[in-house]
């Protein structure tokens, strides 16, 4: 009975000290045909992803250069590597908004896995659906529709409230920093080495 009660107190106790510590906001501005922003998803985001996820609050954003055009008679975006970029912002911003936290992130992951074909958009969103059971066509009539632009403009919103003085995209920030450090790193150095996290005390 002591043992088993050993046992119990022990769990909670590991449980406790990982439920008290304060989850750090990270958010990643990105756009889709962008080599940068892909390398910086598997250089920095998946690490961090892997080794200290559950301490990380991820907000992946698909906006990155894209600017607004309107007048009197006509509103649309511009991408800066043209429509496909559009396209590929609209379906990840489906997916972001339509899907789970981890089904998303996963997506994404897979979207950037590789630099090959970065300029297929379609190609890289229907395989990564179909690899991770993304109802793809759903997604994509999201993407083309008035539901698809409303969640990337809220993309955009979210950029100019969080991204101040963004230069380009990859761009991250923590917890109110914009930095190019790596994440892992700068997260476990800043906030959560401090808490007691295991895996930040070699930092």
């Amino acid at each position: 009975m002591m043992k088993l009660t050993l046992t119990v107190l022990l769990l909670s106790m590991i449980l406790g000290t990982s439920l008290a510590v304060k989850k750090v906001n990270v958010h990643l501005f990105y756009e889709t045909i962008c080599p940068g922003c892909q390398q910086e998803f598997q250089r920095s985001v998946v690490p961090a992803h892997k080794n200290i996820g559950q301490y990380l609050n991820f907000d992946l954003v698909p906006w990155g250069n894209a600017r607004i055009f309107k007048n009197d008679y006509v509103f649309g975006i511009i991408c800066q590597h043209g429509e496909q970029e559009c396209w590929g912002n609209q379906f990840h911003a489906c997916v972001i908004n339509k899907l789970s936290y981890e089904e998303a992130f996963n997506f994404v992951d897979c979207f950037f896995r590789t630099h090959e074909n970065l300029k297929d958009v379609k190609g890289k969103c229907q395989s990564c659906s179909k690899e991770l059971n993304i109802d793809f066509d759903k997604m994509k009539q999201c993407a083309e529709s008035d539901e698809g632009q409303n969640y990337v403009l809220g993309m955009n919103n979210r950029t100019i409230a969080i991204a101040k003085g963004k230069t380009g995209v990859p761009w991250t920030v923590i917890e109110g920093v914009a930095t190019g450090d790596d994440i892992t790193e700068y997260a476990c150095k800043e906030f959560l080495k401090a808490q007691g996290v295991e895996y930040c005390q070699k930092y």
